[in-house]
């Protein structure tokens, strides 16, 4: 499928604006930017084509490094606030976390953003996902383990 030049600009544009020092802007931006992966995830986009799109983002990625350690540590306080809806969206985050891990490995960023997954917490969240029976959205790949997948009746 086709990959919006539109949408690419948006994601490039929220991942400038997420270097500003200002908490409340940068953490808005990180936001826009998160949201413009699942995006990218629910067009079947083929993360190959846009290696070298994400090679270009990286010196913007790297100068992001606080909104992108902020994203992670946010997404941690929302699951331990507890319940399922908070699970839920932990796990959303989790994934669009790994969806740009999965784009920029191999690039100059890729231990910046590894240093922000955590195995021990990803386990966590898989408890909690089969403890409330939350199933991943559409648009997360089976690589992400962190949820509840259901085959034919089966967890």
């Amino acid at each position: 499928m086709s990959i919006s030049k539109t949408r690419l600009v948006t994601i490039e544009e929220a991942l400038i604006a997420a270097a500003d020092p200002d908490r409340a802007a940068y953490r808005v931006a990180m936001s826009t930017f998160m949201e413009g992966f699942k995006e990218l995830a629910c067009e079947a986009t083929d993360w190959e084509q846009l290696r070298p799109w994400a090679a270009e983002q990286s010196k913007h990625l790297l100068a992001a490094d606080q909104a992108l350690a902020d994203w992670s540590a946010t997404t941690a306080n929302i699951f331990y606030k507890g319940g399922e809806e908070g699970t839920e969206l932990a796990l959303e985050r989790r994934s669009k976390l790994e969806l740009v891990s999965d784009l920029f490995r191999g690039t100059e960023v890729e231990s910046l953003v590894e240093a922000c997954r955590d195995d021990e917490m990803d386990e966590l969240y898989r408890e909690q996902a089969l403890g409330f029976a939350i199933d991943p959205p559409d648009w997360v790949p089976p690589s992400h383990t962190w949820w509840r997948w259901q085959t034919f009746g089966q967890v």
